[in-house]
């Protein structure tokens, strides 16, 4: 039968509307199923066939041959479309307080480690406050414990990633009470205070050379989120160490962290003292031919405070957890950093509210480029110091008085004494510098800066338009840590 073009297109017109109506009832009749399966078993929903974008999968079963290889493919989690998604983390950070009292339990009740016991000292050996009385000083001034020496820089991180100082409420005037106290009000909460209605997605802790009461008092806020104890150990280990997400791990602190611990040499500044665990020198007063010398140790730590996205398989043999926890790097975070330098050359203005974190990971390292400058500057310090004491005195080409006290050594071997120290010291701290360098390079390898890395903050440039602005900020920090040239891409 010959079908002329005006039936011809009739026809088509009927078919194209008949597919349509199929797709629109296999759509419904598919919304419809999902819900009742939904309901019934109480799983998240699955995204329609018909979505334009298809939204990632979770729960994915990643096989790597073992931690340290990573040789598996990532396969995206579940997140919402470009549209709705912001830049920055959105989920906020549980509410938390703590009080005194449960310090005073913390103290006495915890298994201390042997690092704990190092650095608590005498709040672990010697009787505490009374009840009534607090166990931080509250006078203002000089205290015996030296905590009026110790600085802090905390922040609340709200959802345009802007970090905002925090301060005791109460008081404008952080004067009027003592360093140690203003130190404990701005740890012991978060998101927990009723006249500060903006909840925190981020929180930045930095505190400088505490106390045995305030590193008490640290790993009791803290060691719910963080490995608390090992971070201990690391600052006494005397070896600069990173130790990224550990997702085969038996802690789940160990899965969800990532530590940076850095120890080599300083200087001692004026009126600073080490602590009584780090080796320095027995005299610590600057005077002519001598340096006052001491081991400095920091460590800088992630947590990533969610439910793991995804799942990597671990097919090493022998293994305590076949399967891996991978975390997401837009979770809600904290970063948490303990310094000890018996010095006055610390950085304070690394985090400000100028700049905007899109994420932990992002104010982690703006938190470790920061070490990194500080360490160039005492080592390089430290290097002067040690070269102009072994240089020759200006006028040796002219003074043959001069060369003569240098080529003969007195009857204290002067001149071989100190030369023999320099050399010895400078070969050490080569070893530190060589320790720091060996410790990034091996953590921080380009999948990592490009997100193909299928444990540390997996996502690549194509994952989002989140992920896209991550990465794009990710090249400038990658600069300013290895070359130096400020991109402060954070402020944008």
């Amino acid at each position: 039968m010959a079908l002329d073009a005006a039936t011809a297109q009739e026809m088509l017109r009927k078919l194209a509307d008949d597919r349509e109506a199929y797709l629109k009832t296999l759509t419904r009749a598919e919304d419809v199923l999902t819900r009742a399966l939904t309901t019934a078993a109480g799983i998240k929903a699955t995204p329609p066939l018909t979505s334009e974008r298809p939204r990632r999968n979770t729960g994915t079963t990643l096989e790597v041959e073992s931690v340290q290889n990573g040789s598996s493919t990532l396969v995206d989690s579940d997140s919402d479309t470009d549209e709705d998604q912001s830049l920055f983390v959105e989920q906020t950070l549980p509410p938390e307080s703590y009080d005194e009292r449960g310090l005073r339990d913390h103290i006495k009740e915890y298994k201390w480690t042997q690092a704990g016991q190092d650095i608590l000292g005498d709040v672990l050996t010697k009787s505490l406050p009374a009840e009534k009385d607090s166990l931080f000083p509250r006078a203002l001034g000089s205290v015996p414990d030296r905590s009026h020496l110790t600085h802090y820089s905390i922040f609340n991180v709200g959802t345009d990633g802007a970090p905002l100082p925090i301060r005791p409420l109460g008081t404008r005037d952080t004067t009027a009470t003592s360093r140690a106290t203003a130190i404990w009000e701005n740890i012991r909460k978060t998101n927990a205070d009723p006249e500060r209605p903006t909840p925190a997605v981020g929180r930045i802790t930095i505190v400088r050379e505490p106390s045995p009461m305030l590193f008490a008092a640290l790993h009791y806020t803290m060691n719910k989120h963080f490995d608390v104890d090992g971070l201990f150990q690391l600052l006494i280990d005397e070896k600069t160490r990173c130790i990224p997400h550990q997702p085969f791990a038996v802690d789940a602190k160990q899965r969800n962290t990532f530590v940076f611990g850095f120890d080599y040499y300083t200087i001692v500044g004026e009126e600073c003292k080490p602590m009584s665990w780090q080796h320095a020198d027995e005299d610590l007063h600057s005077v002519e031919g001598h340096i006052p010398v001491s081991r400095c140790s920091s460590v800088i730590a992630l947590q990533l405070a969610s439910e793991p996205i995804t799942k990597v398989r671990n097919k090493g043999r022998r293994v305590k957890r076949i399967f891996g926890d991978v975390y997401d790097p837009f979770a809600p975070w904290r970063v948490l950093s303990m310094q000890c330098y018996p010095d006055w050359k610390s950085s304070v203005d690394s985090h400000d509210s100028t700049k905007h974190y899109v994420n932990g990971p992002e104010a982690f390292l703006v938190t470790l480029r920061s070490e990194f400058s500080d360490a160039q500057k005492r080592l390089k310090e430290v290097y002067n110091r040690i070269s102009d004491l072994v240089r020759s005195p200006r006028d040796f080409m002219f003074k043959e008085a001069v060369r003569d006290r240098l080529l003969f050594e007195d009857d204290e071997f002067t001149y071989s004494r100190r030369y023999f120290w320099a050399h010895q010291s400078l070969g050490i701290m080569n070893e530190d510098i060589n320790e720091i360098i060996n410790a990034y390079r091996d953590t921080f390898k380009e999948k990592v800066w490009n997100g193909s890395d299928k444990v540390i903050w997996p996502g690549d440039e194509n994952t989002s338009s989140r992920f896209a602005n991550w990465r794009k900020r990710m090249k400038h920090l990658r600069q300013e840590i290895e070359v130096g040239k400020p991109k402060h891409a954070w402020t944008e």
